[in-house]
């Protein structure tokens, strides 16, 4: 319901105890025992204070697309967190294994460009290798002074010099094993089945 009310704001139980019903929830989560019983009871209360508050608030078109759509997927979704997801450790291994080679790979094809040695996945100092080493076309600034790197910006100079196609392909192969195979080949291995849990956000897009 508070997703459906306000697409843009955050939905966490703090944010929606908060604006909807003016009060704070005691943010102790993660604390002992009785601090997490406090924190569970006080995020039961926000969730059972908010609700017709929130449902007063929508339009009669809202209220439906949440009883048709929003509202069945609940238990999908909580199916999905506790029945977990099957993982083959062996292909989770090699594919890691692999993805680590074609970076290692990458990263010093990269640093024969230059004369000295250079962090690649720091933004400022990729940033010195390109636009003040190499004098390459600057790219948008960012907040902190430096020109940008991102994937998008470095599309726009692909054709001025061989590194950028090179640096492209290492962040299509860093990102992937940063953020996937090797999270949860660790997840993997410390669970006693090759089962990874979850938590799954309603409000969220992938």
């Amino acid at each position: 319901l508070s997703w459906l009310y306000n697409p843009k704001e955050k939905h966490t139980i703090e944010e929606i105890s908060n604006k909807i019903l003016r009060f704070p929830v005691p943010n102790n989560k993660h604390g002992s025992l009785e601090s997490r019983a406090e924190y569970q009871s006080a995020a039961a209360v926000t969730l059972f204070k908010s609700f017709p508050i929130l449902k007063k608030r929508l339009s009669d078109r809202l209220i439906e697309i949440y009883e048709k759509l929003e509202k069945p997927f609940i238990g999908t979704l909580a199916k999905m967190e506790y029945q977990g997801i099957h993982v083959d450790r062996n292909k989770l291994k090699e594919l890691d294994k692999k993805l680590e080679e074609e970076i290692s790979s990458l990263e010093e094809k990269i640093k024969n460009y230059a004369n000295y040695d250079f962090n690649i996945n720091s933004p400022e100092q990729l940033s010195g290798f390109l636009f003040d080493y190499l004098e390459l076309p600057k790219t948008k600034t960012t907040n902190t002074g430096h020109c940008s790197t991102t994937k998008e910006e470095l599309l726009k100079i692909e054709n001025k010099h061989p590194v950028i196609s090179l640096i492209l392909q290492y962040k299509d192969v860093y990102t992937p094993k940063t953020k996937a195979t090797t999270p949860l080949l660790e997840k993997a291995n410390r669970s006693f089945l090759p089962i990874v849990y979850s938590n799954f956000d309603h409000c969220g897009t992938v």
